[in-house]
C-alpha cells in the first residue's frame, strides 16, 4: 500500500514542518510513504493537481492508495497518522488549533454548520482544544490541512474535488447567500456523496501559521505597488482564487504603471 504527501505551498514551507516530514519513516505497518509538493499561489489548484498527480495532459495517477493533504504549515507525527487511519474511515480530518491569533486562540479550525444552513459556520459552533475526540457527522467541517483520504473516494466525488462553494445562509448574510473556502466546499461534496466526514481531534498537530513570502522590500520593480503585493501575500489563497480580483487588480495596475511610464517619457523626454 502507498501513501502519498500531499503539500501544497506558496514560496516557503515553515522549518518544523518540513523537520516533521523529514522525521517521518520511508515504511510504515505496510505502507510506503512518498512525497508531492506544489508551489502555486492558487491553493486550490494545486490540491486538485496534487490529487489529480501532476498538471497538464497526464492520466490519472493510479498508484496511490492513500493521500494524506499536509499544509507547509502544520506539524503531525507518524503517531497521529496512525490513530487517523485506525479510524478506517475513507476520510479523516486531523483537527489542528488554529494559528496564533488572539481571536482564535483555544480553538480547532473545524466545528459544525449552522442549523439548517450545510455549509455557514460562525465562532460560536467552532469546536474548543479542551474537547478533543473524534466527531462524525454530515453538520462537521474541518480545514484540509492535514486530512487523510482514501483513492475510492475520488471516484464518487465529480472533478475538481476541491473547490470553494456558495451556499444557502440567513437573510442576514449578503442576502441569504455566503461563499464558502473550499476546505467546507470539499466537506459538502463529500456528504452529497454520502461519505461522512469523521474529525479527529485526539492528535497531537501543530499549526505554525502562514509563512510570508518575500517581503515588500525585496521585490523587483515590477510596476506593482508595493501595497498590492502584501496584500496579495497575507491574503488567504482560497479567498483569492474565490473572489478573483486582486491578482486582476495587480497586473492591471502595472499595466497602467507600463503605460504611464512610457507616456511620460514621451511628453518629457531626458534632455
Amino acid at each position: 500500500m502507498k501513501c502519498r504527501f500531499l503539500m501544497p505551498y506558496r514560496n516557503d514551507q515553515t522549518p518544523e514542518t518540513l523537520d516533521a516530514v523529514a522525521d517521518w519513516p520511508s515504511e510504515w505497518n505496510g505502507i510506503e510513504f512518498e512525497g508531492m509538493a506544489i508551489n502555486n499561489s492558487n491553493l486550490i489548484q494545486a490540491r486538485n493537481d496534487l490529487l489529480w498527480g501532476g498538471r497538464g495532459e497526464i492520466p490519472f495517477d493510479d498508484s496511490v492508495d492513500l493521500y494524506l493533504f499536509w499544509d507547509s504549515d502544520v506539524v503531525g507525527t507518524i503517531d497521529d497518522f496512525a490513530k487517523m487511519i485506525a479510524l478506517d474511515s475513507p476520510v479523516v480530518f486531523g483537527l489542528y488549533p488554529f494559528n496564533n491569533s488572539v481571536e482564535n486562540e483555544g480553538y480547532f479550525v473545524g466545528g459544525r454548520y449552522i442549523d439548517g444552513f450545510p455549509g455557514v459556520a460562525i465562532k460560536r459552533d467552532w469546536i474548543p482544544l479542551k474537547a478533543p475526540g473524534v466527531y462524525r457527522g454530515v453538520e462537521y467541517y474541518a480545514g484540509l490541512g492535514f486530512t487523510l483520504i482514501r483513492k475510492e473516494v475520488l471516484n464518487f466525488l465529480e472533478y475538481p474535488w476541491i473547490q470553494p462553494r456558495l451556499v444557502e445562509a440567513p437573510p442576514s448574510y449578503r442576502g441569504g447567500r455566503e461563499m464558502v473556502f473550499d476546505d467546507i466546499g470539499f466537506c459538502l461534496k463529500l456528504c452529497e456523496a454520502g461519505i461522512e466526514p469523521v474529525l479527529d481531534g485526539r492528535l497531537n498537530l501543530r499549526h505554525i501559521g502562514r509563512v510570508a513570502s518575500s517581503s515588500a522590500q525585496e521585490r523587483p520593480q515590477d510596476g506593482i505597488p508595493a501595497g498590492i503585493h502584501e496584500l496579495r501575500d497575507n491574503m488567504d489563497a482560497e479567498a483569492m482564487a474565490a473572489i478573483g480580483v486582486v491578482s486582476q487588480m495587480a497586473e492591471r495596475i502595472k499595466v497602467l504603471s507600463e503605460q504611464n511610464a512610457r507616456f511620460l517619457s514621451q511628453k518629457h523626454p531626458e534632455k
